[in-house]
């Protein structure tokens, strides 16, 4: 999975950029995570507010439609998912083979957020030490364990 979480652009209209202060519009999916980063987005695009947010929409397929046919102007999306359910990618493609793909569509993958989202598992630390828990891969000599 890749670590980059990546917001998806769309290029504006010609309408959009003749305005004198165009409004962004930013989508987002129905998990927390998205409405959180829709939120971000909306907020660091300027006080008046030049973006507007529209939550929830629904998965990976129904906001790439929007984006695609211009309802909306960006929402967050991971690489991976843009790889693999938008594009049909296999292994992992750079940015730029990302964006060489969604070029044909009018689209771009771009604005790094800064964070990996990587799967993680907790467990108390004097558990770990007991039964030298380092990686998740570790927990394949212990079937024993009850995940909760």
């Amino acid at each position: 999975m890749f670590a980059r979480f990546l917001v998806l652009l769309a290029c504006l209209t010609a309408g959009l950029a003749h305005a004198q202060l165009p409004t962004v519009t930013v989508g987002s999916k129905r998990f927390t995570e998205s409405y959180i980063l829709g939120e971000i987005l909306v907020r660091t695009a300027g006080d008046p507010p030049l973006a507007e947010h529209r939550p929830g929409l629904g998965n990976t397929a129904i906001l790439h439609a929007a984006l695609r046919a211009g309802a909306i102007d960006v929402y967050p999306e991971y690489t991976g998912t843009i790889a693999r359910e938008i594009l049909k990618l296999d292994g992992r493609p750079s940015l730029g083979e990302i964006n060489a793909a969604l070029a044909s569509q009018g689209l771009a993958a771009a604005v790094p957020l800064g964070f990996s989202n990587s799967y993680a598992i907790g467990v108390r630390e004097d558990v770990a030490e007991r039964l030298g828990l380092r990686s998740i891969g570790d927990l394949a000599r212990h079937p024993t364990l009850r995940f909760g």
